[in-house]
């Protein structure tokens, strides 16, 4: 409200230590609320006393208190943890909230919000005193009606309750907006046209509108999207676009750039349009239900309105357009967006009813957003209330301006098993496996997103030649993203895009936060004036094209009146480009040490013609993410591959000395053989003996690490040899069994594990592993001898233990499998192994799913390679399922399908979630 003065409102947050994540989604609630906050003439500041309480003598809490006698609204968050005493109160936020409660008795203010982070059952049954408080804090607020809560299951439902109480409280503050005014009458209902007179339009919504879904693949991924719970806990969590359509006649959908808000409309309005004529079938309605669609491109609006005004501004003084616009400027795009009908005979039709409206692209009208809110609310209440309404917007954009007329939901971005399962039906099911797993977390975050998807599918049906890591595939399908975008759009040239992109993030990288738009357009029009000198841009190009263009696709996108790319990876990957091809990489390597510049130094060893230097001294203080760079990298000279790969032995070394358990030191593991393919000049065995005092202990290590990554036939290639130099060494023998073994070759491990027993008849640890190939055979009368045998000579054999209880259980003897497992866990084996089998037992065959529950997430936490993890997590939800956690039992049964898409158990995982109402 420019002229007005503007009001701050400070909201106060106090919180214990626990609740970190939730202190960051306060902050990001409150920033984005803040447009909605200044059209009014108030704004926004969240405190706190990490950001506000300034540093001076006397008791530390008094400093924050400060900020709590000047808040007006108080927000409290608890979850575990209650904090620390203060010497006034058992902790600061009981003190704060306190406070808070003083000054609400004798002025009505702050209001106060609490919120309670739901806590597991297992936490309940023994809080310990921290928790306790929290507990009996909750309770006192609850008996004392000392305030409203809510309680949250996690961050992002944290937001979404957050985000809705604030802008209750702060529309509360706003006075009731004068009315506006009134719009035309409109025709009455007796004489609508008949469905029929709508042939061309719907032939129209069938074919046409089909075809320009997007500009790239979306339209052919057959997985519709699915909705996430935004506000409401009683709203069904998952459904799909058409159930939602149907159950909700006025339905908001929020989505960010590329997660298919225009596809998923487009997409409705082609089966709403399934009609073959009077009194027959439909489609997805019942013949006396049939809605008529009715997409309406929201973007076209500022210029649809204006130009059709010309003329008749012409006449009118500026207030009387104005005017003239908000009373006919939406009907007016309405009418224009069916085909084949004159526009009063639409105007019938919706007078009728049985239409259905779909408003896409909220956030593309600009400056006319508040005029274009009115006018939907405007229709859905008073005009053509008759009709179902869809409206799609960014949520950025979007502040709960509808929330007395629509239900809102979020487009959930695609699982990973989803993305996975697209990616199948786009390429193949063999090439798609080949693809999805060689791409690493990142990436596979980055294409759980609708467009990026489609970007990775078309690169790989395009080449046969898949990209070897983020860099090479960020750098094609860019490309192809921007080239398939100029052909449609007739765009500038995909170089000069890539430049100032990369210009744009630069400046966004070195700034750390995001820019106004002026200075986006400054950036953006420097390196274009670069190019237009060097006349390798046209003279005609500018910035306000280009940025309308980048907002268009979606790769920038625009919140609060900043900029910002819409994936942070997407600026990663510019930025890096611009350092590649115009910056020093020395500014990089300033920030080594700072793990937020993690990907950015990936993708520059991706980009650069020559790593060496970065890696250098990235292995300095980062020996993993050295690993991960060198794997990126072009080129790199061999000396400092064997120096990283040395430096990684050193600390394999260190920590299997302290006996920390192999399935803890994944990191490790996955760096050493990640560079292995990267020039190492010599063996990895060689490089083992550099570093360990004897050779027989780098041999059995590396023989450990290798067979604990699943890769026995690299510990057979250098095993070999050393068995046949030394035919006598059992310990090496018993090695290669075990590799063969792991290889699927039990029949050569048992015999090479015999001859090793005819050298060393006492030696336990060969009798165990004798045993476990026989069980691998299913041969359980010798494994059942083997392993006792192996346990009598060597009592403190803690797996030969576990693998009694194998066969324990396997002979269906569960007491005696349990004792086993126990007594392998109390010698001190720290692998998840034994607490699976556990958890198996107590699930399957005692019906105890609370004790497998416990089981269960402790074989979670032992185990951090990721090949092992998905059987566990399947039993756990299995677990819960059966103890009756549904909402936890679908998110695990949605990891389980997540971490691996045609793993064995995936249509059972499939089953549970469509049974318990996730599909």
């Amino acid at each position: 409200m420019p002229g007005q003065p503007v009001h701050l409102l400070k909201i106060f947050i106090a919180s214990p230590g626990d609740v970190k994540l939730e202190r960051e989604k306060a902050g990001e609630e409150i920033l984005g609320l803040r447009p909605l906050a200044q059209k009014h003439g108030y704004d926004l500041e969240a405190v706190g006393w990490e950001t506000h309480a300034t540093p001076g003598m006397g008791r530390s809490q008094e400093l924050i208190n400060a900020l709590v006698r000047e808040c007006d609204l108080f927000i409290g968050i608890l979850w575990r943890r209650f904090g620390l005493p203060t010497g006034e109160a058992e902790s600061g936020t009981l003190e704060e909230f306190n406070l808070a409660r003083e000054r609400y008795a004798k002025a009505r203010a702050p209001e106060i919000m609490l919120y309670f982070r739901e806590v597991h059952p297992d936490f309940l049954a023994d809080p310990g005193p921290q928790l306790q408080k929290v507990l009996d804090f909750k309770k006192q607020v609850e008996e004392g009606h000392l305030a409203l809560y809510a309680q949250y299951r996690d961050p992002e439902h944290f937001a979404s309750l957050l985000r809705k109480h604030v802008t209750e409280w702060l529309l509360k503050l706003i006075p009731e907006p004068q009315a506006r005014p009134a719009t035309a009458k409109l025709p009455t209902v007796h004489d609508a046209p008949p469905l029929s007179a709508f042939a061309e339009h719907l032939e129209y919504c069938r074919t046409e509108l089909q075809k320009t879904a997007r500009p790239l693949r979306l339209r052919t991924l057959t997985l519709p999207p699915l909705f996430l719970e935004e506000v409401d806990a009683e709203r069904p969590r998952n459904m799909k676009v058409s159930n939602a359509v149907k159950m909700f006649p006025r339905l908001l959908i929020l989505g960010e750039p590329g997660a298919g808000k225009t596809t998923s409309l487009k997409k409705l309005a082609a089966e709403y349009a399934v009609w073959r004529g009077e009194g027959k079938e439909p489609g997805l309605n019942e013949p006396e239900d049939f809605n008529l669609p009715i997409f309406v491109d929201l973007s076209t609006y500022p210029t649809l309105v204006r130009s059709t005004d010309t003329d008749r501004r012409g006449r009118l003084s500026y207030e009387q357009s104005i005017v003239a616009d908000i009373k006919y400027g939406l009907w007016r795009l309405i009418t224009a967006s069916v085909r084949g009908v004159h526009d009063v005979d639409v105007r019938k039709r919706l007078a009728a009813g049985g239409c259905l409206l779909l408003f896409d692209g909220l956030n593309e009208v600009g400056e006319a957003f508040d005029e274009v809110v009115y006018q939907i609310r405007h229709l859905v209440n008073h005009e053509i209330s008759h009709n179902r309404f869809v409206v799609t917007c960014r949520p950025g954009v979007y502040r709960d301006e509808l929330r007395n007329e629509f239900i809102a939901f979020q487009l959930e971005r695609l699982s990973s098993f989803n993305a996975s399962k697209v990616l199948e039906i786009e390429i193949g099911a063999e090439k798609a496996q080949a693809a999805w797993k060689g791409l690493d977390e990142y990436t596979r975050d980055l294409c759980r997103n609708p467009l990026m998807l489609t970007l990775l599918a078309d690169e790989l049906c395009a080449s046969d030649t898949p990209p070897q890591n983020r860099a090479q595939l960020f750098d094609r399908f860019v490309d192809r993203y921007l080239s398939e975008w100029a052909r449609v759009k007739g765009a500038g040239a995909v170089r000069v895009e890539k430049e100032i992109l990369s210009a744009l993030a630069w400046r966004l990288g070195t700034n750390r936060t995001l820019l106004s738009a002026d200075e986006a357009a400054a950036a953006m029009s420097a390196r274009l004036a670069e190019l237009q000198n060097q006349k390798d841009a046209p003279l005609d190009l500018n910035v306000a094209t280009l940025n309308r263009t980048f907002l268009e696709h979606g790769l920038l996108r625009e919140t609060a009146g900043q900029t910002g790319f819409f994936h942070q990876a997407v600026q990663e990957y510019f930025f890096a480009r611009e350092v590649a091809l115009h910056q020093s990489v020395e500014y990089v390597l300033k920030h080594v040490g700072d793990p937020e510049w993690a990907e950015v130094l990936v993708f520059v060893c991706g980009l650069i013609e020559d790593a060496t230097e970065v890696v250098r001294e990235v292995m300095k203080i980062d020996p993993y993410l050295a690993a991960k760079c060198t794997t990126y990298a072009k080129q790199i000279e061999e000396k400092v591959v064997d120096e990283l790969a040395l430096i990684l032995i050193q600390t394999l070394k260190t920590k299997f000395e302290s006996g920390i358990w192999l399935g803890k030191l994944y990191q490790e593991m996955i760096a050493l053989l990640s560079i292995q393919s990267k020039a190492l000049t010599k063996e990895l065995l060689e490089l083992f003996c550099r570093v360990y005092d004897q050779k027989s202990q780098a041999v059995e290590d590396l023989a450990f690490l290798l067979l604990g990554m699943r890769l026995p036939e690299k510990a057979i290639s250098f095993l070999e040899p050393l068995v046949n130099e030394n035919p006598s060494d059992v310990t090496l023998g018993g090695w290669l069994g075990w590799a063969l073994r792991r290889a699927g070759n039990s029949k050569d491990s048992i015999a090479h594990l015999k001859k090793c027993l005819e050298l060393a008849p006492e030696n336990g640890w060969i009798w165990g592993n004798l045993g476990v190939a026989y069980r691998k055979v299913e041969n359980i009368e010798e494994a059942e001898f083997c392993l006792y045998r192996a346990v009598e000579l060597d009592k403190k054999l803690h797996w030969a233990h576990y693998e009694l209880g194998r066969i324990l259980q396997k002979k269906r003897n569960y007491e005696g499998a349990l004792e086993y497992f126990h007594e392998a866990i109390r010698l001190g084996w720290e692998s998840g192994l034994p607490h699976f089998w556990l958890a198996e037992i107590h699930r399957e065959y005692f019906n105890q799913p609370e004790n497998a529950i416990s089981e269960y997430e402790v074989a979670i936490q032992l185990e951090q390679r990721p090949f092992l993890l998905p059987k566990p997590i399947f039993g756990l939800a299995r677990a819960l399922e059966a103890a009756g956690h549904i909402a936890e039992a679908r998110q695990r049964y949605q990891e389980y399908l997540d971490r691996d898409p045609w793993g064995e158990h995936a249509p059972e995982a499939l089953a549970a979630l469509e049974r318990l109402g996730a599909a």
